[in-house]
């Protein structure tokens, strides 16, 4: 009697229990469906604002971080599936992700073409796996690959408001907002074209911001929309600690600290 090697449950028969294995392999069988969301990200056709793009750079047809993460996650699948066949004896005819030794002997050949076939072929093997010794390994590389998989498809990319354009045109200032990516160096208004230096938006935002008094909440939400997240919880340990000092409370009682004092213990800490 061992412990299964995810949860810890008494596994008699193996190295990962029956319940872990039933659900990597409903994991398993979704990945028809998750890459084809995957895919349309990498096509750029969601809305999700990942076409916004730098000043002067041509446009990539693709949204790259997703084309690697379903290359990584594609990978991981078809080489456990080709680890499982080969120990088998079944030879897939999908590409190998890495050079494989030569097959002795003759082996059938299942007519598995693409992950999304191979998929669900492999979650069908897992009851069988689960009882090799390197079924641990498996289930750690196979389950960060499928929770890889849906976050890229659950979470949007993270943006920073950039405050209003302001760029001269016939109409006056140009009204429109601005939003960008963490890390981008430059900023395009989509309302005008204009272009804007990043992290010079950024500075004078938080310098605008330096004076005002915000509770712990307002002051993550605040700072996090100018591109520069800090926990809430953060914030109040610093003040627990006396590295930030409150300048009164609001009108519910609450602590308010200074958006410049919290920035300066954030620059300290990094």
């Amino acid at each position: 009697m061992t412990g299964c090697q995810q949860c810890g449950a008494a596994v008699s028969d193996g190295y990962v229990c029956g319940g872990c294995a039933s659900r990597l392999a409903g994991d398993l069988r979704t990945y028809p469906s998750l890459a084809a969301e995957v895919w349309i990200n990498v096509a750029r056709l969601n809305r999700q604002g990942k076409r916004t793009r730098g000043c002067g750079d041509r446009p990539l047809p693709f949204d790259w971080d997703a084309s690697v993460v379903l290359s990584s996650v594609d990978n991981t699948i078809t080489t456990w599936a080709r680890d499982v066949a080969e120990t088998q004896g079944v030879a897939l005819a999908v590409p190998s992700p890495r050079p494989r030794a030569s097959f002795v002997g003759p082996m059938p050949l299942l007519p598995l073409h693409t992950t999304a076939d191979v998929a669900p072929w492999l979650a069908g093997k897992l009851d069988w796996l689960r009882t090799r010794p390197q079924a641990g390994e498996a289930w750690d590389e196979l389950g960060y690959a499928m929770r890889l998989l849906v976050r890229t498809v659950d979470t949007p990319p993270v943006r920073w408001y950039a405050g209003t354009c302001g760029e001269p045109t016939a109409a006056g200032p140009c009204p429109a907002e601005l939003y960008a990516p963490t890390g981008a160096p430059t900023v395009r208004c989509g309302l005008c074209g204009a272009c804007h230096d990043a992290p010079a938006r950024r500075e004078w935002l938080l310098a605008q911001a330096a004076d005002q008094l915000l509770h712990a909440g307002w002051m993550a939400s605040a700072l996090a929309a100018l591109g520069t997240p800090v926990p809430v919880n953060t914030i109040r340990v610093w003040a627990h600690r006396g590295q930030i000092a409150a300048h009164g409370t609001d009108r519910q009682g609450r602590p308010v600290y200074r958006v410049a004092d919290v920035l300066d213990r954030v620059r300290h800490a990094a």
